[in-house]
């Protein structure tokens, strides 16, 4: 028996998706907690030792294509009882799932999907998670209403399946992925499918900032970018601000095919934001042990986009969104994708030389550095859009067409 890596590792993602639903089965922790992990090209351990242990106990091997062989005859070998737990474990796992009819029935079916039917319908399900988190946390701040496909804070997706290019792009910190829908429409016009991922915390309230973390947009960003994997051949990432940071710390463990990082802050112009955050929270906490009232915990936000941006934000966020930075900073030298670094002059959020550093510490052999006459921060919404939306998609068509 022969099977494709890629092949087998989404096969086993749709099986252990589909087993989360059944009721009333005693599963492992580890198929409820960033299973998407299995259908990436990174290492991902529980695979991984699996087939360690069928390549050690004979029962598989890879050819010299890559592929697997699957030794059907020791797979299925009797040996007693005292012997198979060390010859044939991988039986002993089989056999505590044969008897249960509707998971065999289920395995099987699932097995008569080609591989282009199982990437679409993780693609699809992956969206669906998106929107369920976006779903729930929404109605946990708003009891008279329920959320639309067309809410500032919903997921997006421009999918055709006629075209092979995609861009995971993400918004900013206290933004939503409405902000980047004007670049989303213009390039998926262009041919090219988008995907916008929404952080969690982001469009609904901002008190939800308060309970998430970096990791978790660290999750939000790459499950978005695994779902884009599964249906196009060729991937970029970017974003705006935090959102391009976030990309540029994919970057640092994933290889795509280009990176886009707009108005991406390594450093703050703002010094109070960068000053007294932590100050306060030290202070916060040192009063909070005695029971003090009038703890400080928000920051206003004169935003330059209302309609989308929070008035608001939690100090606690705002430590979140430094602790990208950092991450970010450290490992800039990890990056040899292509990539792209979009900087508005005179931006009164981020300091530009930001841009410089990003560009300087990447390691990438393909690197572009464009400074744009802006004096907004926000830069992919409003006037003077066109620039910028042409030198994104120029960047990705050079990168694809191989004109650097």
């Amino acid at each position: 028996l022969k099977v494709c890596p890629g092949y087998l590792k989404i096969l086993i993602y749709k099986n252990a998706r589909e087993l989360l639903k059944i009721k009333g089965l005693n599963l492992h922790p580890g198929l409820k907690k960033e299973l998407y992990k299995l259908i990436l090209d990174r290492y991902y351990q529980p695979f991984a030792s699996a087939i360690k242990l069928a390549e050690l106990q004979r029962i598989l091997y890879q050819d010299s294509e890559g592929d697997y062989l699957f030794d059907r005859h020791l797979l299925e070998k009797d040996y007693d009882f005292n012997k198979i737990r060390v010859k044939n474990t991988l039986q002993v796992i089989l056999n505590e799932i044969k008897w249960q009819d509707n998971i065999v029935a289920l395995a099987r079916h699932n097995a008569t999907y080609t591989e282009a039917e199982l990437r679409i319908d993780n693609f699809k399900h992956l969206q669906h998670v998106d929107w369920a988190l976006y779903e729930e946390e929404f109605l946990s701040y708003h009891d008279n209403s329920a959320p639309t496909k067309n809410d500032v804070g919903a997921p997006r997706v421009f999918f055709d399946p006629d075209n092979t290019t995609g861009l995971v792009f993400c918004h900013g910190y206290m933004a939503a992925p409405a902000e980047d829908l004007p670049l989303a429409e213009y390039l998926f016009q262009h041919g090219i499918n988008v995907y916008l991922p929404r952080l969690r915390g982001h469009g609904t309230d901002p008190e939800a900032l308060k309970t998430v973390s970096a990791d978790d947009w660290e999750v939000d960003f790459e499950r978005g970018f695994t779902a884009m994997r599964q249906v196009c051949d060729k991937v970029f990432i970017g974003g705006f601000s935090t959102g391009g940071l976030l990309a540029l710390r994919h970057a640092q463990q994933y290889e795509v095919e280009g990176v886009i990082a707009i108005n991406s802050a390594l450093r703050l112009n703002n010094l109070q934001v960068s000053y007294i955050v932590p100050t306060l929270q030290a202070f916060n906490e040192m009063i909070s042990h005695l029971h003090a009232k009038g703890i400080k915990e928000w920051v206003d936000n004169v935003s330059e986009n209302p309609d989308i941006n929070y008035a608001k934000h939690p100090l606690a966020s705002i430590a979140q969104m430094e602790k990208v930075m950092n991450r970010v900073d450290k490992a800039l030298d990890k990056i040899d994708d292509p990539i792209l670094v979009l900087q508005g002059d005179n931006d009164p959020v981020v300091n530009p030389k930001s841009a410089r550093l990003i560009y300087d510490k990447v390691k990438s052999p393909v690197k572009k550095l464009v400074l744009l006459p802006r004096k907004q921060h926000i830069i992919v919404t409003g006037t003077g859009t066109e620039e910028v939306f042409e030198t994104v998609h120029r960047f990705i068509e050079d990168v694809l067409h191989d004109k650097y």
